[in-house]
């Protein structure tokens, strides 16, 4: 795995530490104009809908995370992965035509099973000839081809599905977790933030309640604008790398989505 990291001394910072060290990130990247990056491996779900409105006022959102998202394990609850990945239905035309063919002569075979039982007992109760009894092997053999087709109309795929990003984002897996190979593969600790290409932050701090508002913890801001460069060439470093084990979009989408097949 080819190294990604960056240095650079000598710039001119800001630094915080303290409770509430995300108050002025938060507000920088709620009132961004152009663009907001960010890494942290903790995200909190109701710090993704500032990015999604982000996304919605037209600003370019990316976003590097890991699989320690709050929401990953339990989706159930207050999930904002699937507003991040949407579904895509596709219906294949010839298959659904021939499916509806189908429904309805079976709507014909059920029909004309309950007509022909029904009449069956009736004559047999009414004129008590118990050769009557032999005429229900055709509402049996009507039942058998119901059956049939029934099964072939619930088994009949009509839909295939895609997954597609609200915006580019990766969830990397922990190698630790996953016992994925280290040499090849590493866990994505740092917490990165660049504004517009403009402002960068630094420091402990998640884009997470516990890391924007109540924990201790330190950041650094700077405006530098080669400091920003550098910072803004590793995120891309990072977002692009094939080393690292994340998780498919096509993979998420099929685990929070349901795909009935017709």
């Amino acid at each position: 795995m080819n190294e990604i990291s960056f240095f650079k001394n000598s710039v001119n910072t800001d630094i915080y530490v303290g409770q509430g060290a995300g108050k002025k990130l938060l507000h920088e990247i709620r009132n961004a104009n152009k663009s907001v990056k960010i890494i942290s491996p903790f995200l909190s779900p109701v710090y993704v809908e500032q990015l999604i409105e982000l996304k919605n006022r037209g600003i370019e959102v990316q976003l590097v995370t890991s699989d320690e998202i709050e929401d990953y394990k339990d989706v159930s609850k207050g999930s904002v992965l699937p507003k991040l990945i949407l579904q895509e239905r596709h219906t294949d035309e010839k298959r659904q035509v021939n499916r509806n063919k189908k429904i309805k002569l079976n709507k014909w075979l059920l029909t004309s099973w309950i007509v022909t039982t029904v009449i069956l007992i009736a004559s047999f109760i009414h004129l008590e000839n118990i050769k009557l009894l032999y005429g229900l092997v055709i509402p049996f053999v009507l039942f058998i081809i119901y059956i049939s087709l029934d099964t072939s109309i619930r088994g009949t795929r009509i839909f295939t599905y895609s997954y597609k990003e609200l915006f580019p984002f990766k969830v990397f897996l922990s190698p630790y977790k996953h016992r994925i190979n280290t040499q090849t593969a590493y866990y994505i600790h740092s917490k990165i933030y660049i504004i517009d290409e403009q402002i960068a932050y630094l420091g402990s701090v998640n884009f997470s309640k516990g890391g924007l508002e109540l924990n201790f913890e330190s950041r650094i801001r700077t405006t530098d604008s080669a400091t920003i460069k550098g910072l803004s060439e590793l995120f891309n470093e990072i977002f692009y790398n094939d080393d690292n084990y994340n998780l498919i979009t096509e993979s998420l989408g099929k685990s929070l989505y349901k795909e009935p097949i017709n």
